[in-house]
């Protein structure tokens, strides 16, 4: 994406769902209606990451970094009043948090920007509470711009 756009805009939030499943399919019908909606708004393309994770719930949330460029998105108001308007109140499926400090901008030429976003970031890395699924479901996927 930074190859893209001179700047992009770094969304973080939280889907916590109702009820447990053994696959993705909740995060992505989710995530293919919630980008598709995005893009229409911003007329640009999103890319994403989310990570699956379970540590002693029963049931497994997500975590979701939204990467959109930041000429088309000011702030991360709309993007995460749409997600929770759309988890919570059209398809029924769970809760959205919004992350504290979960707002961030990077700028292709600086590299301090790029980091502390990866650095955020690598928290989504770690193997524990990623264990808690069958095996052959995904612990993560991402969209990029080709």
């Amino acid at each position: 994406m930074i190859n893209r756009y001179c700047r992009i805009r770094t969304i973080l939030f939280h889907m916590h769902v109702n009820c447990y499943s053994d696959d993705n399919k909740i995060i992505s019908r989710f995530m293919r209606s919630y980008i598709n909606r995005l893009e229409r708004k911003y007329k640009t393309h999103i890319g994403y990451i989310w990570v699956r994770e379970q540590a002693k719930s029963d049931k497994q949330h997500y975590h979701i970094a939204l990467f959109i460029s930041a000429r088309m998105c000011l702030n991360s108001w709309y993007a995460v009043n749409l997600a929770i308007d759309l988890c919570q109140n059209i398809q029924k499926i769970g809760t959205i948090h919004y992350v504290k400090n979960g707002l961030y901008s990077m700028y292709r030429k600086d590299h301090v920007s790029i980091q502390t976003v990866i650095l955020r970031l690598s928290y989504y890395a770690k193997r524990y509470s990623k264990t808690l699924r069958e095996p052959k479901t995904k612990r993560f996927h991402t969209r990029h711009h080709k």
